[in-house]
């Protein structure tokens, strides 16, 4: 974390040694935070899901990928507890850049550690599934950890941490609340975007935290917002040809049904999920592909390995509304399933700017950045042998 926090300062001297100053004070509690079982199970965790590089794959979905899925490319291994301490980095820099206290920069720092502790497997690629069994969302779920979990508490109050001040900060409320939510976009933009090959990023992110002379009364205070709109308008671009890209989109999709055989099977629990790593849903995977389970599930684990070919069992058919979507999906036979995917919507994600003069606005990605795919309902529909 202190190495990162020192690379995001590299062109700012006085906030580097402010950086270090904190590090030097709060490692001790920070090492004991990383260490309990609650940060742990995130190392186990791809922050990513199973989401490869897709830039020269044509974002098609009715072909899918228009037949050239095999030009996707892995993306190097990254976990949930990386991205946390991340943002625990960029939390401290900006603490560092805008000449914040110790204290506010502890909760800062603390709270990038904890904002993410309540994902399950796979990250956000299983959350449909565990709304269709009625799990709450990964936010409700890390902050129920933050303020029953023994050995989370145990820590806190070794540390002197106050549990309520640090969940107002993971949910995102007030000043300190708007820091963790800016540098938790920036951070997973800027180490995404380097790994998905997106090289002028991790510059444009730099310059954008720079850019921010402060954060007051729930607003970023800006000189000007040409750099905070190019950030959000390349942030709704690698939704649309990377995190959200028709294979993407696919793999997750059946993430998602392959796990729900499973869970209905008897073979996996819903808990082993949600609070599991990716381990424990891959493991029970495995072993059903090799002992029984049918064809379109052996189609869909090969898949999720990688196997980019199987695309060329499954289908994808547009659909002029959710209705149309339903009685298509449930006209499929167990042999030949079909699952309806929903439209998405990622480009309303805004922050609220001041400028000098005084005047508020909130900016975000122009709402034409959505790709026509992302608008419409798909069903997807396994055409392999059985």
């Amino acid at each position: 974390m202190r190495d990162h926090a020192r690379d995001l300062l590299a062109y700012a001297p006085s906030a580097r040694t402010h950086a270090h100053a904190f590090f030097d004070e709060a490692a001790p509690a920070l090492e004991a935070f990383c260490a309990t079982p609650a940060l742990q199970r995130l190392g186990g965790v791809s922050h990513r899901g199973l989401k490869r590089c897709a830039r020269n794959v044509p974002e098609i979905m009715v072909p899918l990928c228009d037949g050239q899925a095999d030009r996707t490319t892995a993306l190097s291994p990254f976990s949930r507890l990386e991205h946390s301490e991340w943002v625990c980095a960029m939390a401290t820099a900006s603490c560092a850049l805008h000449g914040l206290p110790y204290d506010d920069t502890f909760y800062a720092a603390t709270a990038g550690l904890f904002h993410d502790v309540g994902h399950g497997a796979f990250s956000h690629a299983v959350e449909p599934l565990l709304h269709r069994h009625g799990v709450e969302d990964h936010e409700n779920t890390g902050r129920r950890i933050i303020a029953t979990d023994p050995h989370v508490q145990t820590a806190f109050s070794a540390h002197g941490v106050n549990t309520e001040r640090l969940l107002g900060i993971v949910r995102e409320e007030g000043d300190s609340g708007l820091r963790q939510k800016f540098v938790d976009t920036c951070t997973y933009v800027r180490h995404d975007a380097t790994a998905a090959g997106y090289a002028s990023m991790d510059g444009l992110c730099w310059s954008v935290l720079r850019s921010i002379r402060a954060m007051r009364d729930g607003m970023l205070e800006l000189d000007e917002t040409f750099l905070i709109e190019q950030f959000l308008d390349r942030r709704a671009s690698m939704y649309a040809d990377f995190y959200e890209h028709p294979y993407n989109r696919l793999c997750n999709l059946l993430l998602c049904e392959a796990a729900d055989w499973l869970i209905r099977a008897g073979k996996l629990s819903i808990r082993a999920i949600s609070y599991g790593r990716d381990e424990d849903v891959l493991g029970p995977m495995r072993l059903a592909a090799h002992n029984g389970a049918p064809a379109w599930f052996r189609s869909a684990h090969r898949l999720l390995l990688e196997d980019t070919a199987e695309t060329g069992r499954w289908s994808a058919r547009e659909c002029s509304c959710e209705s149309e979507a339903n009685v298509l999906a449930s006209r499929a036979s167990d042999e030949r399933p079909a699952f309806a995917l929903p439209p998405i919507d990622l480009t309303g994600k805004s922050l609220p700017v001041r400028l000098p003069d005084g005047s508020v606005r909130s900016v975000r990605a122009l709402p034409d950045s959505r790709p026509d795919h992302h608008r419409k309902w798909h069903v997807i529909s396994y055409t392999g042998p059985v």
